[in-house]
C-alpha cells in the first residue's frame, strides 16, 4: 500500500510539472484580426493555467476575457460581421466548438461530438464553419452549415490534416499535412472536394493565409520557427518575420496591411506582435 501511495504521488508531481511546462511555453497564441481591423482575438493562459479567449483593442491595448473556466479555450475565429466568435474548448472534457456572441455576451455549444472537434474557421460569407474532427478516425476537415446545423466531411486523405484556412473568395480551403519527413500544403475546392498541392518543404510547415497568390507559412528553419511568404507564381520564398526566436501562426487584416503573429520571448512565453506590412 505504501509503495502504491508513493508511486501515486510521484505520478501526480510529474503531471503537474508537465502541465506547468506546457503552459509556460504557450502564452498568447493563435491571433485572429477582426473584420474591421480594430481588434484581435487570441487565447492566453491568464487564468490559473487554463487558456482563455481574449479580445484586445489595437488602438488602446485594452483587453477583455470572454471566457474564464476550468478548461482550455483556444483558436478563436471571427464571424464576417464581427459580432460573434467561434472557438475550441475542453471545458466539458472532450474538445468541442462553441459560439460567443459579442452583443449578448452569451456562449453556447455549436459543434459537439464524442471525438475531438477543434480549429474552427468561419467562412467569408458567414454561412459555414470549417473545422477539424477525428470523428471518423484521422483528423480531417469538416464543414458545419449554419442554417441547417448539418455536418459534412470535406477531406478524405490517408494522413491527418491540420490548420484549415479559407481563401478570400470562400471557394476553397488551404491546409497542411505531414507526409513522411516532409510538410505539404494543399488547397481543397469546397464544391468538388478536389485538392492540389501548393507548397512542399523538408521539416515542418504550418499554413497561415493564401492571399493574392501569396501563401503565408510558418516554417521551421535552422531550429526555430519563422514566417515566410511563398509566391505561388514565381515559386520564390521570402522572409516576413524572422529572428532567433520562434514566430508562429500569422493572420492578416482584411486590407492585408497588418499581420498578427506570436513571438516567443526570452523567458519562453509567447506574445502577440502586430507588424505593419506597408
Amino acid at each position: 500500500m505504501k509503495k502504491f501511495v508513493v508511486q501515486l504521488v510521484l505520478t501526480l508531481v510529474t503531471l503537474l510539472n508537465i502541465s506547468h511546462a506546457a503552459v509556460k511555453n504557450e502564452g498568447e497564441y493563435s491571433p485572429a484580426i477582426s473584420p474591421d481591423g480594430a481588434r484581435i482575438a487570441y487565447h492566453s493562459n491568464t487564468s490559473d493555467h487554463f487558456f482563455d479567449v481574449i479580445i484586445e483593442e489595437l488602438a488602446t491595448g485594452a483587453t477583455q476575457n470572454i471566457t474564464q473556466n476550468n478548461g482550455y479555450d483556444t483558436d478563436p475565429s471571427w464571424s464576417p460581421d464581427g459580432t460573434q466568435l467561434v472557438f475550441s474548448s475542453s471545458r466539458h472534457g472532450a474538445w468541442d466548438i462553441y459560439l460567443y456572441d459579442l452583443k449578448t455576451h452569451k456562449t453556447i455549444p455549436l459543434i459537439t461530438s464524442a471525438s475531438m472537434d477543434n480549429q474552427a474557421r468561419w467562412s467569408p460569407d458567414g454561412q459555414s464553419i470549417a473545422f477539424l474532427s477525428r470523428r471518423d478516425g484521422l483528423s480531417q476537415i469538416y464543414l458545419y452549415d449554419m442554417a441547417s446545423s448539418k455536418v459534412s466531411r470535406l477531406t478524405h486523405t490517408k494522413q491527418a490534416v491540420f490548420h484549415p484556412s479559407w481563401t478570400e473568395n470562400g471557394e476553397s480551403i488551404v491546409f497542411d499535412q505531414r507526409v513522411g519527413e516532409k510538410s505539404i500544403i494543399y488547397q481543397v475546392d469546397i464544391r468538388s472536394g478536389k485538392h492540389r498541392q501548393l507548397f512542399e518543404s523538408d521539416g515542418s510547415s504550418i499554413v497561415g493565409k493564401l492571399v493574392d497568390g501569396k501563401l503565408y507559412v510558418t516554417a521551421k528553419r535552422h531550429s526555430s520557427w519563422d514566417i515566410v511568404k511563398v509566391d505561388l507564381h514565381s515559386k520564390l520564398v521570402s522572409d516576413v518575420a524572422v529572428s532567433s526566436f520562434d514566430e508562429m501562426k500569422a493572420d492578416l487584416s482584411p486590407h492585408h496591411n497588418l499581420m498578427a503573429y506570436s513571438v516567443k520571448q526570452a523567458d519562453g512565453i509567447f506574445k502577440i506582435v502586430i507588424k505593419d506590412l506597408n
